[in-house]
């Protein structure tokens, strides 16, 4: 198994099925979660199903819509109990064989 402990996840779709066992597993692992659904009645059951609902956090959005996301997201990130925002590196820059794309 892996800790993940300190980590944060943001699970998109995890109010049923496939994603809310990964939104299970991660919360077992240690991480604080996250998860973001449209249906907010599916939502409501979440806490009830996961071992720490103190690591859990609900927000309903359309997660096809870019602008609801970056609205919703925006205030709800840094509520999590453990969010520590760190910058992220393109992924090319992480892999020693890969280059960057050229532009067209």
């Amino acid at each position: 198994m892996n800790d993940l402990s300190g980590k944060v996840a943001l699970i998109t779709g995890g109010s049923k099925g496939i994603g809310l066992g990964i939104v299970q597993r991660f919360i077992e692992q240690g991480a604080s979660v996250l998860v973001v659904a449209n249906d907010s009645q599916s939502l409501t059951s979440v806490s009830a199903q996961v071992a720490h609902p103190d690591r859990l956090d609900v927000l309903t959005a359309d997660v096809s819509s870019s602008d609801d996301m970056q609205a919703a997201v925006a205030g709800q990130l840094s509520t999590l109990p453990l969010f520590r925002p760190t910058p992220v590196k393109p992924m090319w820059s992480r892999i020693p064989q890969a280059k960057e794309p050229s532009s067209p």
